[in-house]
């Protein structure tokens, strides 16, 4: 199926046989007081330097520059080290754990079709560079909360049949609004993709690619409407007399926003004012465990009255200022006889650091995660303990794992749906194959599998337990976290065994 571009004054564009789904483009840096934030088209010089709550989110998990950033953005009293800061660490156990490893596709309303829904899902998977997707997927999830997963057609930059359908993330920050039902499924989404060169005309400019999908506009339109917006200007995306090109749901052959959203959960979120206050005390204890120099004016007037130690001015006092070893020890210049002496440390340092310490258990108690992903360099941990960690961990992994897997075989479906439209590969593809999305048949979800692999010493010292515990082969095997193929072997033997013993 071959659909053309149409633009508002019903001229075909050729050019765009090649679908533009959003999320395609350069990304457009600003500077300012975000370094590495996306240009927002539509703000002013003010709304641009504040963070916004993604922005806010990835600075943390970046963890370049953290506090810079947050002073220049006005959202920290000053710029100060980082001394501690366990969001990187959190993020990258989920990305670790969620969706790494072997995914299996289970039908779920059909198990004869597992195989063939399997095989089409993973062609799906190769279009997609999938392993490099759900890094990234699970990241933004882990970061930002909230996920979009695009179904776009591949096709040749000249006119031509489908090759391939594949799965494609969408940066939140690029999304300015979406709308969703009950079930959470998109009613209405827009993209905007900052670009330098026009998708429409080809001609190098600076502007904003602003898709929107509606499933039913004001004016009874169905389907996507595109817009170039210059830079600064706020579009209006319900104009439709203002889109250079729309794509409806009748020529697409479909009628769902190739678009699916996902909301997860973040813990570390709420343990940020606790990170921020650690990081600040341990700034000023750094600031203030440094010698302290006290300077004593020895010297007095013509009428014996002793003199003041000499001020000068702001100016001249910074000039004779001086910090030796990157601070660790201010020095004052002072002229005439004045004398420097080293005063007493009034600071209790012992409090400070118990205090510090408190919060940052605070934060570690409140992220069994970081917990888990930092064993190593902790001390000896009980097996009690360690196992409710590992439990507590696990589910949230679990949590996680459960929402992008929703959303990803959702977003699958999609692509199986389309590929049979695009009429791809029917062997693979067909809907005597696969069946449809109509019938139900392509409906799947991913098996559970844990989120932590026993080693195998620690399985088979289970096994061994639940055997002497009486437990049959099979079912010691099973307790033991044994993979399937090798519990089934271990019935096998308990069949044989029974055989015998009969």
């Amino acid at each position: 199926m071959t659909t053309e571009w149409v633009s508002t004054t019903g001229r075909p564009m050729s050019r765009l046989s090649r679908r533009i789904w959003g999320g395609i483009g350069q990304r457009i840096l600003d500077s300012g007081a975000l370094d590495g934030t996306l240009y927002k088209p539509g703000q002013s010089a003010d709304e641009t330097a504040r963070l916004s709550e993604y922005d806010l989110r990835w600075a943390y998990y970046l963890n370049d520059a953290l506090y810079g950033r947050l002073y220049r953005a006005g959202l920290h009293a000053y710029d100060m080290p980082v001394d501690w800061n366990p969001i990187p660490a959190v993020v990258a156990f989920y990305v670790a754990n969620t969706l790494s490893g072997a995914l299996t596709v289970q039908a779920t309303n059909d198990p004869d079709n597992t195989d063939a829904l399997a095989a089409a899902v993973t062609q799906v998977w190769r279009w997609s560079n999938f392993p490099a997707l759900r890094r990234v997927l699970t990241r933004t999830a882990a970061v930002l909360g909230d996920v979009f997963v695009k179904v776009a057609e591949r096709r040749p930059e000249t006119d031509g049949p489908v090759t391939g359908v594949y799965l494609q993330d969408i940066a939140p920050s690029t999304v300015r609004w979406w709308d969703a039902d009950e079930r959470d499924f998109l009613t209405g989404i827009r993209i905007d993709t900052p670009r330098q060169t026009s998708v429409f005309k080809g001609d190098a400019r600076r502007h904003t690619l602003v898709e929107v999908w509606r499933k039913r506009w004001a004016d009874g339109f169905a389907g996507a409407r595109f817009y170039e917006s210059p830079v600064g200007k706020l579009q209006n995306d319900d104009d439709a007399t203002g889109a250079v090109a729309e794509l409806a749901f009748d020529d697409l052959g479909y009628d769902f926003i190739p678009v699916v959203w996902a909301r997860t959960d973040t813990p570390w979120r709420h343990l940020v004012a606790q990170i921020d206050r650690y990081n600040s005390l341990a700034w000023q204890a750094g600031r203030l465990n440094r010698p302290l120099a006290v300077v004593n004016a020895n010297d007095h007037a013509a009428d014996g009255r002793p003199l003041g130690v000499p001020q000068g001015t702001a100016a001249g006092l910074e000039a004779l200022y001086t910090e030796a070893g990157d601070g660790v020890m201010g020095v004052v210049e002072m002229p005439g006889t004045a004398t420097i002496s080293w005063a007493g440390n009034a600071i209790d340092y012992g409090a400070l650091n118990t205090r510090m310490d408190a919060i940052r258990q605070g934060v570690i108690d409140g992220l069994p995660e970081y917990r888990v992903a930092t064993f190593f360099s902790t001390t000896q941990t009980a097996t009690e303990t360690l196992e409710l960690l590992l439990s507590h961990a696990g589910q949230r992994v679990l949590d996680l794992r459960d929402d992008l897997g929703r959303a990803l075989a959702r977003a699958q479906m999609m692509a199986l749906s389309i590929a049979q439209i695009a009429n791809l590969d029917p062997d693979m593809f067909g809907p005597e194959v696969l069946g449809t999305y109509d019938d139900s048949r392509t409906e799947h979800v991913f098996t559970d599998r844990p989120v932590f692999t026993k080693s195998d010493t620690k399985r088979a010292q289970e096994a061994a337990a639940h055997i002497d515990n009486g437990v049959a082969l099979g079912g010691a095997y099973r307790l033991a976290g044994y993979p399937e193929p090798a519990v089934v072997v271990a019935l096998q033997a308990d069949e044989v065994r029974e055989g015998i013993t009969q």
